[in-house]
């Protein structure tokens, strides 16, 4: 297959799903920052929800990688995962938001990398026939 087509077939997985990753990316963040709001109102219990949500989708995010696409950025997308997950995990453990603005820094990188990857992919669809 030549390389063009494996580009093109790229522009339009992530056409097809980078708006739901994300939103995805979005919901993490923003449960994440729900958190840190909760744990200086000492309400560790919706604290801990939110951390929960976080760590389901950042779970979802892991599961749903395809490694034979991409081994190598696959890899690296994985064990960010996980170190995101343990934060989350020693955030919750140990009532410290420090661990949690570690993991909103990550994902806010993740998510700008993705929407320009998307928005990539949605130009080279539009021009071509």
């Amino acid at each position: 297959m030549p390389i063009d087509s494996e580009r093109d077939i790229a522009a339009t997985n992530l056409e097809a799903g980078g708006q739901i990753l994300l939103m995805l990316y979005d919901g993490a963040i923003r449960f994440l920052h729900e958190a840190k709001v909760a744990q200086e109102s000492n309400r560790t219990d919706i604290r801990t929800a939110r951390i929960h949500r976080s760590q389901a989708i950042i779970s979802e995010l892991r599961a749903t990688l395809q490694h034979e696409t991409a081994p190598e950025l696959c890899q690296q997308l994985d064990a960010l995962y996980c170190f995101m997950i343990d934060q989350l995990r020693l955030a919750n453990e140990s009532n410290n938001i420090a661990p949690i603005d570690v993991v909103i820094n990550i994902l806010d990188d993740l998510r700008s990398a993705w929407r320009h990857a998307v928005h990539e992919a949605e130009g080279e669809s539009s021009v071509e026939p």
